[in-house]
């Protein structure tokens, strides 16, 4: 499971924030004291998106069991690696607006709720 990096309130790493470049968002979530870390001095707001992106990718292909059999057979056969794989699906996730699942995924990380512990299931569900 892959989480995105967040940023607690009365963590270490809160009081070097400045220090490590860190640039970060509320976390869309009712109870939640943390922040989403969005930028800092060794990632990128773009790359941190993209990786919002890989972690659907995987919890379709890897997590649900989706396409581990296959995943498995085309990397084991030279077809197409992992890392191939999961950068399809994540072009397509972002491009299938006709898609709920889709959509949901477009959604939550926009407004950062991919950060919610509830995500997963919604994406499952």
């Amino acid at each position: 499971m892959a989480h995105p990096q967040m940023l607690l309130h009365r963590a270490s790493m809160c009081a070097r924030r400045e220090a490590l470049g860190i640039l970060t968002a509320e976390a869309a979530s009712d109870v939640s004291e943390a922040e989403v870390v969005l930028d800092a001095k060794w990632v990128t707001e773009e790359r941190c998106y993209g990786a919002y992106w890989v972690n659907y990718a995987m919890y379709a292909l890897r997590n649900m069991r989706a396409r581990l059999i296959l995943c498995g057979y085309l990397d084991a056969n030279g077809m197409i690696s992992y890392g191939d794989m999961f950068a399809w699906v994540c072009r397509y996730f972002r491009t299938r607006t006709d898609s709920e699942v889709c959509q949901f995924c477009i959604q939550s990380t926009k407004d950062r709720a991919h950060c919610d512990l509830l995500s997963t299931g919604k994406t499952a569900h």
